[in-house]
């Protein structure tokens, strides 16, 4: 189960149980393509 999470210069998508950072994103639309792999359910 991924979660979207704020960080300095982007969003990460880190696993809810593990806390384990699953992808980066920084930059352009670094929001939108990170809550489309949260919505994915990875």
């Amino acid at each position: 189960m991924p979660r979207l999470v704020k960080t300095k210069g982007g969003y990460s998508v880190v696993h809810k149980i593990t806390g384990k950072t699953i992808r980066r994103f920084t930059g352009k639309n670094a929001y939108k393509r990170a809550k489309k792999l949260v919505a994915l359910g990875y």
